[in-house]
């Protein structure tokens, strides 16, 4: 989630792509907030409707995190790391900025916490999380540590892939999502029938996270458009059907997963996630945008803003507020949940907004950047 340098030529696709990322981000922890999907028994009857519509729902939430991985790569893995100093500056200017942000945040997270638990704050607590050794139990906050350590070797990774024939990226990124997909998906059956799960014992000396396969496809995605535009007549229905297939299998196989007592809900590791992600950026990359569009642009402008501020307010609701208490038989969880997306949604646009509109300390903590009023 990255924000762009003022100095940088405006893409409008990719504020449709990252506004829609954003959306689904909050989709995701509206659904996980308001049903228990990991309690197959529980949560929803194995054989009702409701049950395959909410587990639409939290499937299709879970393709925001990818989308925002790729848009990393498409955007960071090209640019030319060779001249002095450019990846001090890059540090700096990226890394640096986003480490004082997240700080910053996570005192505003445990004074949360402290609040709405009615606990006395942890000093103890707060420094291992600061020190990046203490984990914040906060559904979204697993992601922004693990950007900041991406962050230290996009450099690195840019320049060793740098001159590298298209060819021999695919094939590293097959390896790549063989080992970190699909091995992994047939072990989630494996484990669900109780069966000896696969241990890969020949590891690719890559990233060793499904994070570093995002960037690198949103890499090979950028590259592909530098490419003479072929195939467009082709791509939309293909992309289409990748991704409605995608889905519907995702959905499908928790669901029968489910039905074998296994209470496992995609993560971004699933084997079909990779083609479904990479197909639904191409859909939204080739949606005609040579214009702004106000709703996108902003949206685009204030998602990393609304991803840190998003859960605090979807957890004061749901704590604080009667309407969204799980025992209100008044009305139905799907219908706390879609409020609940879009009052989290308006509420943390508006703060975004608001904060980054503060000349310097916006910045800091938007990490929205005025021409006029910028640190990094």
């Amino acid at each position: 989630m990255n924000t762009q340098s003022v100095k940088q030529t405006r893409i409008y696709s990719l504020d449709i792509i990252r506004s829609i990322a954003i959306i689904l981000v909050l989709l995701n922890h509206a659904v996980e907030s308001c049903y228990n999907l990991e309690d197959y028994d529980t949560a929803v009857s194995v054989n009702s409707m409701d049950q395959s519509l909410i587990i639409f729902l939290f499937t299709i939430g879970r393709l925001g995190v990818p989308l925002f991985l790729m848009l990393t790569g498409y955007l960071l893995l090209h640019r030319d790391y060779d001249a002095p100093g450019s990846i001090k500056h890059f540090w700096l200017h990226n890394l640096l900025s986003i480490v004082i942000t997240w700080e910053i945040w996570l005192v505003f997270y445990n004074i949360f916490l402290s609040w709405l638990n009615n606990t006395p704050f942890d000093w103890i607590l707060w420094g291992r999380q600061a020190l990046f050794v203490n984990k914040l139990q906060m559904y979204h906050s697993w992601y922004l540590p693990m950007i900041i350590g991406v962050y230290i070797f996009i450099p690195f990774l840019a320049k060793g892939i740098k001159g590298v024939s298209l060819p021999a990226l695919y094939f590293l990124l097959a390896v790549c999502i063989a080992t970190l997909f699909v091995i992994p998906g047939i072990n989630v059956f494996y484990s669900a029938f109780d069966m000896d799960a696969l241990s890969l014992q020949a590891q690719p000396l890559f990233w060793t996270s499904f994070s570093g396969v995002y960037i690198f496809m949103g890499h090979i995605y950028y590259l592909n458009t530098k490419l003479k535009k072929k195939f467009l007549a082709i791509r939309i229905p293909v992309d289409i059907a990748v991704v409605v297939i995608g889905v519907c299998v995702s959905v499908y196989l928790q669901i029968f997963l489910h039905k074998n007592m296994s209470s496992y809900m995609i993560w971004y590791s699933f084997f079909t996630w990779p083609p479904v992600a990479y197909c639904l950026f191409d859909l939204m990359y080739m949606i005609p945008a040579k214009r702004p569009n106000f709703v996108f642009a902003r949206l685009s402008i204030c998602s990393f803003a609304i991803y840190l501020i998003h859960r605090p307010v979807q957890m004061y609701f749901e704590q604080k507020v009667a309407f969204f208490d799980h025992t209100n038989a008044a009305v139905s969880h799907m219908e706390v949940m879609w409020i609940l997306l879009i009052l989290s949604l308006g509420i943390s646009y508006g703060l975004a907004e608001g904060l980054g509109a503060i000349p310097y300390a916006g910045e800091l903590l938007t990490r929205i950047r005025r021409k006029k009023f910028h640190l990094f």
